[in-house]
């Protein structure tokens, strides 16, 4: 396997994916994908602009996923019985999504719901 095939040379994640793995994912995620993350922060400004009172981060995904001619590039990686895995943006990413545009535009109408994220350190 080369090494651009891993995420970090000799790191192995466990499959299913724990919360602190795929918070690491999805930050390499935000790496990799600086242009359509950008599209999606910038319909979640449009939006809030055109007066939404509340943002669904499902529909910029969808939005994102069908409507934006940037294909989105999933991380490579491994897990600990050495299969390579790749992950992508999903349904369970959302709520990593959601934070990631309020950390950066807190004033955004999106609803933080409860999620396994909570409390739990980057």
């Amino acid at each position: 396997m080369t090494a651009q095939l891993t995420l970090t040379d000799g790191i192995r994640y466990r499959y299913p994916l724990s919360v602190r793995d795929r918070q690491a994912l999805f930050a390499e995620w935000c790496e990799r994908n600086p242009e359509l993350l950008s599209r999606i922060e910038q319909k979640a400004l449009q939006l809030a602009a055109m007066g939404h009172r509340r943002i669904s981060v499902q529909y910029l995904v969808e939005w994102a996923r069908y409507e934006v001619p940037v294909k989105a590039v999933a991380v490579p990686y491994e897990d600990t019985d050495g299969r390579l895995r790749r992950f992508g943006i999903n349904n369970t990413d959302v709520a990593a999504l959601a934070r990631w545009l309020l950390d950066h535009h807190p004033e955004l109408p999106i609803e933080r719901r409860r999620s396994v994220l909570d409390g739990v350190a980057a």
